[in-house]
């Protein structure tokens, strides 16, 4: 049996077609990411970063990360992170995290603040992050710029804190941008945002695509975002539900976590 593809099949046996075509989606996989080799984390003072293979789970709604503001900034720019830490229990073991990752993913790249001094009850800067060290050379734009904090406890689960990032005058916005990737294609996304400490429900929002029947509102495998405003919102920790409706299909996407809200300071 012979494969013609490109008209190729009068010349090559069937197993060095697929060798070849193997081949080209290998190739094609290198030029349409645009990864180059990965180098590993490089230690800085404060963080590691560099190139480094992520390994992310079969969740059906990814959280990248939320973002309350993001500064675009120029090469050799000095960056900073700013989120908020609540009050967390004497009795309570918990371990801040600062991460960073692009969007899109181009170049494997991250970066992963280390431990140190955090304060409750305040807000808190982690600074400084030079992008010459690694952002530039790789070419990574501010825009595709993905940074998420947070705290993890001893079981595991996390709270996700808002960040701001800026290099220069921080400028506060009332809405967060939530960065997630779909596992496949959402036709529709509702969000609800519960008040944990009474469960009850204080802002739902629904997002469909209206252009025609089972089109795709939010394709799938890529980072995609929208917005939510709950700058009217006592400050405390809130249960954040998405629901995603795939398209062409009755499937149902879901993923609940946890953000800490603090009013505007």
């Amino acid at each position: 049996m012979r494969i013609d593809f490109f008209g190729l099949g009068s010349y090559l046996s069937e197993k060095a077609l697929r060798t070849l075509i193997l081949l080209g989606a290998a190739l094609l996989s290198t030029f349409t990411t645009g990864a180059g080799p990965i180098e590993g984390l490089k230690d800085f003072v404060n963080r590691l970063e560099g190139t480094s293979y992520q390994q992310h789970g079969n969740e059906d709604l990814r959280l990248v990360s939320i973002q309350r503001s993001a500064e675009k900034f120029s090469r050799d720019s000095k960056l900073k992170v700013r989120f908020y830490l609540p009050t967390v229990s004497r009795e309570t073991k918990y371990t801040v995290f600062v991460e960073a990752q692009e969007k899109q993913d181009f170049h494997r790249y991250f970066m992963q603040v280390k431990d140190q001094p955090w304060t409750q009850s305040s807000w808190n800067t982690f600074e400084p992050w030079p992008t010459r060290d690694i952002i530039d050379p790789l070419g990574i734009e501010s825009g595709n710029l993905a940074v998420r904090a947070g705290y993890r406890l001893e079981n595991h689960s996390s709270v996700m804190l808002p960040v701001d990032l800026y290099s220069k005058d921080l400028v506060q916005s009332k809405t967060y941008t939530f960065y997630f990737v779909p596992s496949e294609d959402l036709h529709s996304l509702h969000v609800e945002a519960l008040d944990s400490r009474d469960t009850r429900t204080v802002l739902t929002e629904k997002m469909e695509c209206g252009l025609f029947a089972n089109c795709t509102l939010f394709p799938a495998t890529a980072t995609r975002s929208f917005e939510l405003d709950m700058s009217t919102l006592k400050s405390g920790p809130y249960l954040i539900k998405l629901v995603g409706h795939v398209a062409r299909s009755g499937r149902i996407l879901t993923a609940a976590f946890t953000l800490y809200h603090q009013t505007n300071n």
